[in-house]
């Protein structure tokens, strides 16, 4: 399941990435069309920096940090013998996310971002699935009573012993 994922956020984000280039890359009339007056828009920008413009421009750390972030994801759920849907789910956005952005580092020294939301750092389509997939990976930990936190999922036996007296 996390492979289908992970290429269907490649897939989407690559091909509207192509789009925006195309529509309002280097040399187009305009950056920027308004969807929502200018609150909500798409536009345009070159970020040579992590998620959301984050880290500067330094794209070796932001790739390999990149690289380290897929084997670590790949490791945790190689760990997990029965993963529940928001692992793999988590795990599949996560990863398509991170290389749908490693893919445009590669290709083009920065990754394109477009998605422009109030004051908000533009972004894009493996952008949101990272963030997406972080939080799915979150209620997996929470929910999963592999890590030591006392929850049991649902229909799971209660193994504690109670003693009358």
């Amino acid at each position: 399941m996390a492979g289908v994922v992970a290429w269907l956020v490649i897939a989407i984000d690559q091909s509207t990435k192509r789009q925006i280039e195309a529509q309002l890359g280097p040399g187009r009339a305009t950056d920027r069309v308004g969807v929502i007056g200018d609150w909500f828009a798409l536009e345009y920008a070159q970020n040579r920096g992590a998620a959301f413009g984050l880290l500067g421009s330094n794209p070796s750390l932001v790739t390999v940090a990149a690289v380290v972030i897929l084997v670590v994801l790949i490791g945790y759920a190689a760990t997990r013998r029965v993963g529940s849907a928001w692992l793999w789910f988590g795990a599949g956005l996560v990863a398509g996310g991170a290389v749908g952005n490693l893919i445009d580092r590669v290709r083009l020294g920065y990754v394109i971002d477009f998605v422009a939301v109030g004051r908000w750092p533009n972004f894009n389509v493996a952008d949101a699935a990272i963030s997406v997939g972080v939080t799915c990976l979150a209620v997996d930990a929470l929910i999963s009573d592999s890590h030591g936190l006392g929850v049991e999922r649902r229909g799971a036996p209660d193994k504690r012993e109670t003693t009358d007296g």
